[in-house]
């Protein structure tokens, strides 16, 4: 009895010592791939899903605290989106084409009007898909919102004009993000720089959003001549979500000459991953305008305090 007790403490204790050995001999297999590439999946989401408040933000009716009767413009904005670290914290390196970031605009049209105090508004904006071949990307938009201000007041002295209101808007968007790679990714298991084996995929990544967004706004303006200077602050909150679909062949492959640390094999990888929106999303904005009789230009630059991220728009109308 006690030989054997001893033989099992002998065995549990070779175990302990060479327990690091042996994790060390674990090679990097496609099960380990698999979710590596659910990880990539999740940080891409992971871009769009808790900003889809900023990125419905762009493309609006901005400017005057309430316009005198109506008036009709067009408007345009862009939100840059991250796309280079979606491989961080992976032994994979991915890389779509070189690119650092992509930029996601929204150009469109929006009217608006007044009755009595209240001010209200209509744009409709977004991009038809566009596809940048160099990067394997294609990329689509659309956003149609709708906005209620009251004008709180307004002041005329020496000159200077200005006031401020206060509302409410909604905002509908969906879009999309496709990248394809068909590269060889490579593979740094001990993460020393050196390539262990390669991932050859044709893998898409198909992010898709769809968001309703609704809140309220502040904005004060300062009329002086031919400048109409405006700064604001916007709450809102976003229902909705991003997902991120990877679908296609992965193959993984050893180096010349092999590598013991990665498991040849191949596999077709099928891996979803959602992410929603910020709880709630607070913006502060300014900006200005030029006016010439009738003809407004319009520059705007709002900061997400909630996320961290830039929006610039820009726009021209045609203000009565």
């Amino acid at each position: 009895m006690k030989t054997r007790s001893f033989v099992l403490i002998l065995f549990a204790a070779v175990l302990l010592l060479f327990a690091g050995t042996f994790n060390f001999a674990q090679a990097y297999d496609m099960a380990e791939a698999e979710v590596e590439l659910a990880t990539m999946a999740e940080q891409l989401s992971s871009i769009f899903g808790p900003n889809l408040g900023g990125m419905s933000y762009i493309g609006d009716p901005i400017g005057y605290y309430i316009i005198p009767r109506w008036e009709v413009g067009l408007a345009g904005g862009v939100v840059v989106v991250p796309v280079q670290d979606i491989s961080e914290g992976t032994k994979m390196s991915l890389n779509f084409g070189g690119m650092n970031y992509f930029p996601i605009p929204a150009a469109g049209a929006h009217g608006r009007f007044t009755i009595k105090r209240f001010e209200f508004g209509l744009k409709v904006a977004g991009i038809p898909q566009v596809e940048n071949k160099d990067a394997g990307a294609k990329i689509a938009n659309i956003i149609i919102g709708g906005r209620v201000r009251y004008k709180i007041f307004d002041f005329s002295r020496s000159g200077i004009k200005g006031g401020a209101s206060a509302g409410g808007f909604y905002e509908y968007m969906r879009g999309s993000l496709e990248l394809t790679d068909s590269d060889n990714m490579p593979i740094d298991v001990n993460d020393d720089g050196v390539t262990d084996g390669y991932m050859i995929s044709d893998t898409t990544f198909d992010t898709n959003w769809r968001a309703h967004t609704m809140g309220g706004e502040v904005q004060a303006n300062i009329h002086l001549w031919l400048l109409n200077f405006f700064l604001g602050s916007r709450v809102g909150k976003s229902l909705g979500s991003a997902e991120t679909v990877v679908e296609g062949l992965s193959e993984i492959i050893d180096t010349v000459p092999p590598s013991v640390l990665v498991t040849p094999g191949s596999k077709f990888i099928s891996i979803s991953k959602v992410k929603n929106p910020a709880a709630i999303d607070v913006f502060v904005f300014g900006g200005v305008e030029f006016n010439i009789f009738m003809l407004t230009i319009t520059g705007k630059a709002g900061y997400n305090i909630t996320n961290e991220n830039y929006t610039i728009d820009g726009g021209v109308r045609l203000q009565f």
